[in-house]
């Protein structure tokens, strides 16, 4: 079992599950857990002294032996990068239900978490430098999710339609916008969870 190395404290503990919340879902004791991942067959960490478990991991886990996912079939999730904190906050209440993942301010970190998180949106904001937000969208072409930017107030908006923005946002606009324009199609869509390569995102409902 390997040790769980977090980059930052953990926003919410939808993404991280303990050995009872895995027992539950998995419907078996949580001794039986233990012994999961303690033999090999369920990647878990140690975070102090609890066993954890990403949320991924565990619904391949449960994909492959034919366990009913429940609650976790059905978990939009967001991707940020770049985002201004205030905008970060304002974002939580306003899309209940989705998983916020913050690969801070990084467009190289934003790739390989959608790559394992397999989103639904991807928000991108002006905390990114200009050439990897502009370099972005080609980079996730190949991603099945709606790009969203939020950028400086004095950057025309039409600029960045054109490298594949779904929809742009200056930094002033409302929130309630951007949540709109972030779940617009994106939950019309079934994201399966991606399969391998632990990895330490931070998760959940604040910044």
């Amino acid at each position: 079992m390997r040790k769980y190395v977090n980059t930052g404290p953990f926003k919410g503990t939808d993404q991280v599950l303990s050995v009872g919340q895995v027992a539950r879902r998995c419907c078996v004791a949580p001794r039986t857990v233990a012994k999961w991942i303690d033999g090999g067959q369920l990647t878990g960490y140690l975070v102090g002294r609890c066993r954890r478990v990403e949320r991924g991991v565990l619904v391949q886990f449960m994909r492959t032996r034919g366990m009913p996912l429940g609650d976790l079939a059905a978990e939009p999730r967001l991707l940020c990068c770049g985002l201004p904190a205030p905008l970060w906050r304002a974002l939580v209440p306003l899309l209940p239900g989705w998983t916020m993942i913050d690969a801070q301010d990084c467009a190289v970190t934003a790739g390989l978490l959608a790559e394992r998180y397999h989103p639904a949106a991807v928000l991108a904001g002006c905390g990114l430098p200009r050439w990897q937000l502009m370099r972005l969208p080609a980079a996730l072409a190949e991603l099945a999710a709606r790009l969203v930017a939020v950028v400086g107030d004095d950057c025309p908006e039409a600029e960045w339609l054109g490298l594949g923005y779904a929809a742009v946002f200056k930094e002033s606009a409302d929130p309630a916008l951007v949540a709109a324009a972030v779940m617009e199609d994106a939950c019309q869509t079934n994201h399966s969870p991606p399969l391998s390569r632990p990895s330490s995102p931070r998760t959940g409902g604040g910044r």
